[in-house]
């Protein structure tokens, strides 16, 4: 137990030094040196997440993992695409203009009270 209150006392002492020297420096130094510390941190931030991304994409690649996603997301396609589909038994709807009219003559739909 002393071991580990003599490593927190030191490591305490050693951070209230650099904190003294710190401000004891110019301000254009205190900038440039606020800037390199932001820089490290910002490096190992990026770092542990491309480590965190290539994990999530390794775990992807495997293949049962791999063929799950890709089953689950082509049902979805496919499910999808099945029930935006209009079947040929259905009449067209909305306001685009038919070929063919109600009684099965070719016309536009929309023309049929002007021609009669």
């Amino acid at each position: 137990m002393q071991n580990v209150t003599a490593l927190k006392t030191r490591g305490q002492d050693t951070l209230s030094r650099l904190v003294e020297v710190g401000k004891q420096q110019p301000a254009e130094v205190q900038t440039w040196g606020a800037a390199a510390a932001g820089a490290v941190v910002g490096g190992l931030v990026v770092a542990a997440s491309a480590q965190a991304v290539l994990a999530i994409v390794t775990m992807l690649a495997a293949p049962p993992v791999a063929l799950t996603i890709g089953a689950l997301g082509g049902g979805a396609v496919a499910w999808s695409f099945m029930q935006n589909r209009v079947s040929p038994s259905e009449p067209e709807s909305g306001g685009a203009a038919s070929l063919v009219n109600g009684d099965g003559s070719l016309g536009f739909a929309h023309a049929e009270g002007a021609n009669a």
